[in-house]
């Protein structure tokens, strides 16, 4: 909700709300790699090798080196195999998802540099140029806007906080259901 009188935007808070917004959802979906770490038991609680890399991904998919997951002096079976392998491509999933990796972008840039601003013009809310990296794509960075002074028009502020709720939100909500399933599974494997 845009703070202020009716008719008249109060920009400071509207900034402070969409900042928090975007900072509380970004804090969430980093969190996911250290719940799989505390709930899977991958690698000690303060180890610093925890967050959205490429050695999650390593660790949870079933055709990799890594099978440590699993009780030894056991087959594994076909069943375990492909449960493991839907966990993993859902992982991977949203890994890869573009509206993260704007959300990691933004966030980044407002926590380690500086705010991004925010341009009011003729009842058009939206970000100025910034530019985020897809993790899994190596280092190319993708510019998701345009200079103030360009004809198009910067990403307006409003549809991506609904991108955030509406498609990424349950995206993550999905994959913390999917680790819940996976820890259960993993519990009710017996050596």
């Amino acid at each position: 909700m845009i703070s202020g009188r009716p008719g008249r935007l109060n920009a400071p808070a509207y900034n402070a709300e969409v900042f928090a917004f975007l900072q509380n959802l970004h804090a969430i979906c980093d969190s996911v790699p250290y719940v799989l770490n505390i709930l899977l038991n991958r690698v000690p609680i303060e180890h610093t090798d925890v967050g959205w890399k490429p050695s999650l991904l390593k660790k949870h998919d079933p055709r990799g080196e890594d099978k440590n997951i699993f009780p030894k002096k056991r087959e594994i079976t076909n069943g375990e195999i492909e449960a493991r392998q839907e966990f993993y491509e859902k992982l991977l999933e949203f890994s890869k998802d573009e509206i993260f990796a704007q959300l990691k972008g933004l966030v980044n840039r407002t926590k380690h540099k500086h705010l991004v601003p925010i341009f009011y013009d003729d009842g058009l809310i939206s970000f100025d140029k910034y530019s985020y990296m897809s993790f899994f794509r190596g280092t190319e960075i993708l510019d998701k806007s345009v200079p103030k002074n360009s004809d198009s028009t910067c990403e307006n502020v409003e549809e991506f906080m609904r991108k955030c709720h509406n498609d990424l939100w349950p995206k993550l909500c999905s994959l913390y259901a999917a680790i819940a399933i996976e820890k259960e599974r993993l519990n009710s494997i017996k050596p």
